[in-house]
């Protein structure tokens, strides 16, 4: 009896394993082709920050251009700007991005906050391509939750 029992919880066991191994894997070549086509001048660091887009080297195979500038804060730190607009299928799109770094900051905080305003900009474009499904969105401050009393105390 126990023998039987034990065959069945191992025909069972195996039968799930199976099952679980045969999900389709991702194709990343069809991940790819879905993906944003974004046209900037970007450095190493960003392309392996931000490696969900494609990086085009002709704009007018662009769906996103970017424009980066940067000029200096009247606080001695350095503002950077990034115009991204929008073609082809996102035509009628821009948005412009920021973030002002203060004269202490590190280049390694500096590199990571571009990316940080880089893929906060690209949010809005990526979120209408199928790799949306892939993409979390988090938020780091803790906030503690606010107890509002209501005046009228449910008066209807």
């Amino acid at each position: 009896m126990t023998t039987k029992i034990l065959s069945l919880i191992v025909l069972f066991s195996l039968s799930f394993l199976t099952a679980v191994a045969q999900e389709p894997e991702l194709n990343h070549e069809n991940i790819r082709k879905d993906a944003l086509n974004v046209y900037m001048d970007a450095n190493d660091y960003i392309r392996k920050e931000i490696p969900y887009i494609n990086y085009v080297r002709d704009i007018r195979e662009a769906d996103v251009y970017i424009i980066s500038t940067n000029q200096a804060a009247g606080s001695g730190g350095t503002q950077y700007t990034y115009f991204i607009s929008g073609q082809n299928r996102f035509a009628g799109m821009a948005d412009t991005v920021y973030f002002t770094s203060s004269p202490d900051d590190t280049q390694d905080f500096i590199r990571q906050q571009q990316v940080k305003v880089l893929k906060m900009g690209l949010m809005r474009y990526v979120a209408k391509t199928p790799l949306a499904r892939y993409l979390n969105v988090s938020f780091s401050l803790p906030l503690s939750e606010t107890v509002t009393t209501d005046k009228w105390n449910n008066w209807v």
